[in-house]
């Protein structure tokens, strides 16, 4: 009997954990599909119920999405 043959595929990650950071600081994570569009990443950053008490009320500057890392957003 042989040994399995190598396949890089098997071994790569399908999700990633995505942290969010508001003004800088880390305030929650959630796991997404590897390569995830930059848009839903965005949408479900924003709807996370941790992430809205930071961000209930206040303007929203910018977000930043960083590929399958963080998404990063400042508000005033």
């Amino acid at each position: 009997s042989e040994w399995p043959a190598w396949d890089e595929e098997k071994l790569a990650e399908q999700n990633v954990t995505i942290v969010v950071q508001v003004n800088g600081k880390i305030r929650s994570k959630f796991s997404v599909p590897v390569d995830s569009p930059d848009v839903i990443v965005k949408e479900k950053a924003l709807a996370d119920e941790k992430i809205k008490n930071y961000t209930q009320g206040r303007e929203i500057k910018k977000v930043i999405v960083v590929k399958n890392k963080l998404v990063s957003i400042a508000v005033a």
